[in-house]
This record gives C-alpha cells, structure tokens and sequence, in this order.
C-alpha cells in the first residue's frame, strides 16, 4: 500500500519562497532586459555626442564664414602687391641696361660682366636691409631693397660685376640697388685701393629677382643714346 508524501511549508517559508523568486526575477530582468536596454541607450548617448559636435563645428564655420571670406580676399591682395613688386623676367638685355644707367650717374665703371640666370629666390633669400661699402683693403656684404621669399616662384639673375670706382661713387652704387624700383641685392662686394690711380677696384655681385607670372608681359628696356639706321652702325661719326 503506497502511502502519500506530504510536505508542509510554513507561512513564513512561503513568503521567504516568493521573496527569492522576486529577486530571481528582477535578477532575470537586469541581465536580460535592463542590461541590453542600457547599452543601445549608451550607443545612442555616444552618437548623439559626436553629432553634437559636428553642428557646432558647421555652427563655428558659420560663425567664420565672412572672417574667412575676407581673410581670403586680403591673402589675394597680398599676392596681386607681390607680384607687382617683381618684373616678370631679367634678361641681359635689361641687366645691361641698368649697369649703363649706373655708369651714367655715378664714378663707378664696370671691366667685366657675368650673368647666371634661372636661379631659385627661394635658396638665396636676403633679408632687406641697406649698407654702406667699407673701408679699402676690406670685403664687405650689402643687400638691397629685398628678395623674394622662399614661399614664392621667384627666381633671380646674378649678376657679376668687376669694376672700378671712388668711394662716393661705390656708396652711390649701394644706394642705387637699395632703392632701384625692382628687387636687388647685392650679397657680397669687396674693393681693394688702387694706389696708382686712388680709385677703388674690386668684385661685385648683384642679384636682380624677377617673378614669372601668367598674363604679365615683359617690359623691355629703353634704350637711348643709340643711333638707329645702317650708315653709322659702330656709331663712329
């Protein structure tokens, strides 16, 4: 004969029962529910982060927009004064004329002439800045009226100069490359005394930047005190 197994459970066992079924459940329901609710809300929070961000830079460019707009039109400026400031191209030609202008207006007179042209600015760039030749039995190192910086395309022709002269007329010559209209300079000069005629001889070299632009035309020099015509070419009479 099979007798029934009975088992009595308390009141208070009950409740224990119930409250750790409870717990079970809110247990359940953190790891599977609460948990994965949590991370998409954290993903979502991270996105909305990064987009806030990317409106406030689109709000700060905004914001921006005319102080660009018209720092880009002083940079076209500066650019339009830059080129301005150099001629388009330095040929022998023009180089030649300048040295007779010298010889015209001062006692310097040059004996030989070298030209090496296509040089890059951007590797022989001297400061702007005016001085005097020195003393005789001396060297001494002058620059003009400024060179192209090496952020540009400029180029320079160097020209090398052997002459004689007096003093004032080598002061003279220093002036005349600091102020002369295009950019020269003269990165080094060296002048020894000549004792039997008192003058000042010695090397010279003059550096004649020019900034090759598109839609700029090369202005030839003018040259005067030369006879046209086919009956005198040597200009002997």
């Amino acid at each position: 004969m099979k007798k029934k197994f009975e088992m009595s459970i308390s009141e208070s066992d009950k409740k224990l029962l119930i409250i750790f079924l409870a717990i079970c459940l809110l247990a359940a329901s953190y790891f599977f529910v609460f948990s994965k609710g949590m991370s998409k809300a954290q993903d979502i929070e991270d996105k909305n982060t990064q987009k806030e961000q990317k409106v406030m830079e689109l709000q700060s460019k905004i914001a921006r927009e005319v102080t660009i707009r018209k720092e880009t039109e002083e940079l076209k400026e500066k650019e339009e004064e830059l080129k301005d400031k150099y001629p388009n191209d330095m040929t022998e030609e023009k180089a030649m004329s300048i040295i007779r202008d010298i010889e015209s207006k001062m006692d310097f007179k040059t004996t030989q002439i070298a030209f090496v042209k296509g040089n890059n600015a951007g590797q022989n760039a001297y400061a702007a800045q005016s001085s005097e030749s020195g003393d005789s039995e001396s060297d001494t190192t002058s620059s003009g009226n400024g060179a192209a910086s090496a952020g540009t395309a400029g180029r320079y022709m160097e020209v090398t100069i052997v002459y004689k002269a007096s003093y004032k007329g080598l002061k003279k010559f220093n002036e005349y490359v600091n102020k002369y209209s295009d950019r020269m300079t003269i990165p080094s000069i060296n002048a020894t005394l000549d004792d039997a005629t008192g003058k000042l001889a010695g090397t010279a070299t003059v550096d004649m930047y020019y900034l090759p632009v598109d839609g700029k035309d090369y202005k030839a020099p003018t040259v005067n005190g030369v006879t046209d015509g086919t009956k005198n070419v040597f200009g002997s009479k």
